[in-house]
């Protein structure tokens, strides 16, 4: 899910777009495969290329996004992406639904830690 940075449990997925689904429309990236798997009769395992293929093309679309933009302003739209997947898994928490430990957004600090580390080493 490109909004919280992270993969998801197929059937937390399925919660979240039924249930929540203002916080779906903003983590959820439409592409064929994923369309693929919500639409198949079983549920996919987790080698199942389509969803493989899915998170590739949602991880080049952010780094085509990405190069788009000088070093400092990459360093603003990854913090601001970054809190926005903060929010986004609190109001998942809140909703309630706890996340498999996998799917939890507890990398998000880490990344923000290291993120505003580069910056302040680097660019400021």
């Amino acid at each position: 899910m490109p909004g919280l940075f992270n993969w998801i449990q197929y059937s937390q997925a399925l919660q979240l777009r039924d249930g929540l689904v203002s916080v779906w429309d903003r983590i959820y990236v439409e592409t064929t495969y994923a369309e693929e798997a919500f639409s198949s009769a079983t549920e996919p395992h987790f080698n199942y290329p389509g969803l493989y293929k899915h998170y590739f093309l949602n991880f080049q679309d952010q780094i085509t996004t990405l190069s788009k933009y000088s070093i400092a302003d990459r360093y603003a739209f990854l913090r601001d992406m970054l809190r926005n997947a903060q929010q986004n898994y609190e109001e998942i928490e809140n909703w309630p639904l706890d996340l498999d430990r996998h799917g939890r957004g507890d990398h998000i600090d880490p990344w923000l830690d290291s993120l505003n580390w580069f910056y302040r080493t680097f660019l400021r």
